[in-house]
């Protein structure tokens, strides 16, 4: 695994053009956890690795599958592991810190 909780990465890999936008890994996606159900239709099946809950430093672009309807968002979304580059601690300062009043609790 390349990334670690809450870690600033890069988007290395997008289905919608998100590549270099910076990202904030809040915890693995477990749907017996966090009780919601991921949409992986997007995913093959080399990507099926772990996924990160994420939380946007910036908008991100989603496209829907249907459709193709194109929407930005600011809210949590999944990432796998392989589509995330940690960013170094330095740069880390660079792009602000982590909110502390940021949770990973859906319900």
């Amino acid at each position: 695994m390349r990334c670690k909780a809450d870690q600033i990465c890069r988007i290395i890999q997008s289905t919608a053009g998100n590549e270099g936008r910076h990202v904030v890994t809040m915890g693995l996606y477990d749907p017996a956890v966090h009780g919601w159900t991921a949409n992986n239709n997007w995913l093959t099946a080399a990507d099926q690795g772990p996924l990160w809950a994420v939380m946007p430093l910036q908008s991100l672009r989603s496209i829907a599958l249907y459709g193709g309807r194109l929407s930005y968002g600011i809210g949590m979304t999944l990432y796998p592991d392989s589509w995330l580059e940690p960013i170094a601690p330095e740069a880390e300062a660079e792009l602000g810190a982590v909110p502390a009043d940021t949770e990973f609790a859906h319900g």
